[in-house]
């Protein structure tokens, strides 16, 4: 989990603007009870505020979204066990009068290696050379999905209704992954060009 704010630990009453990233990455709160019990019990006692939780991250949803929210058939991360556990979870901040935000981590992006991407190829950006690809860091390969095409701009947006009409939140956070790479061949580099004025009016 990633912390922001002022220093945890100083006592009840002093974590004024206290919020809380949970990832999947280092994390077990999302997958194992008694990691969730604990997380919240320190969340209440150091006085956290706000806490973001992934909805879509390493190519897997963190709740069950309805069919027709789904047309990509991203699946639920297999780790969750129970298909209610990120609900639960929510629920019980909201107990402790914690803001609860819905975090799509991946953005746009997705693992190369992801299988719910079969078939959907054509969704997918690609470079000037005509590949899909982009390295993250060493060893991890992504792709992004167009955000200019409509499947995936409705696509987008399903996920968002779904959440926001099925899951106990007050906020949703669009991540900088809705940015893409965008490579340019005179500078062997990468830049984000952030399409997020065509994201915020089909979520408005």
């Amino acid at each position: 989990a990633t912390v922001t704010g002022q220093e945890p630990g100083l006592g009840h009453g002093l974590g004024h603007g206290l919020g809380v990233w949970f990832t999947t990455v280092d994390s077990q709160v999302l997958f194992e009870p008694e990691e969730a019990a604990t997380a919240l019990t320190f969340l209440e006692h150091n006085g956290f505020q706000r806490a973001a939780v992934p909805l879509y991250t390493g190519g897997y949803l963190y709740w069950p979204v309805a069919a027709e929210h789904n047309s990509l058939g991203v699946p639920l991360d297999p780790r969750l066990g129970d298909p209610q556990r990120l609900q639960t979870f929510l629920t019980a901040l909201g107990q402790r009068g914690v803001q609860r935000l819905g975090w799509l981590e991946f953005g746009l992006m997705a693992p190369a290696d992801a299988p719910w991407l079969q078939g959907h190829q054509d969704l997918l950006l690609q470079d000037s050379q005509g590949s899909t690809l982009w390295q993250e860091s060493p060893g991890l390969q992504r792709v992004w999905l167009n955000p200019a095409l409509p499947a995936v701009q409705n696509a987008l947006v399903a996920w968002v209704v779904d959440a926001c009409t099925r899951l106990p939140l007050e906020l949703i956070q669009l991540d900088d992954h809705l940015g893409y790479p965008a490579r340019r061949s005179e500078e062997h580099t990468s830049e984000l060009q952030s399409p997020c004025n065509l994201v915020c009016r089909l979520l408005l």
